[in-house]
């Protein structure tokens, strides 16, 4: 029987990010039925989720793309979990973490959640985007696996048009 509860992932590099600016989305996500997973690195703050009582997962995300062995380690875990919990949405907060989805997204034959993705800032990444065609490439092609990309800030939005990284839409 095909499971109909309506399942979310929300995932940010740290607790933080997701315990500090997303606290209120994700109550009001459970709040309206939703069952609500939190993926992220652990810290104190993923601690405080589970106290409140989310479905929590810990990834350990890095901000080292070249870390090759932890994030194809990360790939495959997000991969079994949302093969485990074929969530209809994902949402992922930060480049790296958006990264380690886009790629999970190829390892799911039998099922595709609707991926939406906010960049928050670029961070140490830009270095890359800005200098590094193949990486650029890459960006581009990872990011169509999304239904929406959302950029909360301007800059960061301009700079990816600029680059041809996103539809202008």
């Amino acid at each position: 029987m095909k499971d109909k509860r309506k399942k979310i992932i929300i995932s940010s590099f740290r607790g933080f990010g997701i315990y500090n600016s997303r606290i209120n989305l994700i109550k009001k996500l459970r709040k309206n039925g939703w069952d609500v997973y939190i993926l992220a690195k652990n810290d104190i703050y993923l601690d405080f989720l589970k106290k409140e009582g989310f479905n929590v997962y810990v990834i350990n995300f890095t901000n080292n793309p070249f870390c090759f062995i932890r994030n194809i380690r990360n790939i495959l875990k997000i991969t079994s979990i949302i093969n485990e919990l074929k969530p209809r949405i994902i949402h992922a907060f930060n480049l790296i973490v958006i990264i380690n989805f886009c790629i999970s997204s190829f390892f799911l034959f039998s099922f595709k959640p609707s991926f939406f993705f906010t960049i928050t800032g670029l961070g140490r990444i830009y270095k890359y985007l800005d200098k590094n065609i193949f990486f650029n490439i890459f960006i581009k092609i990872l990011l169509k696996c999304s239904e929406k990309v959302i950029f909360q800030n301007n800059e960061d939005l301009k700079f990816f048009k600029k680059k041809n990284l996103i539809h202008p839409d």
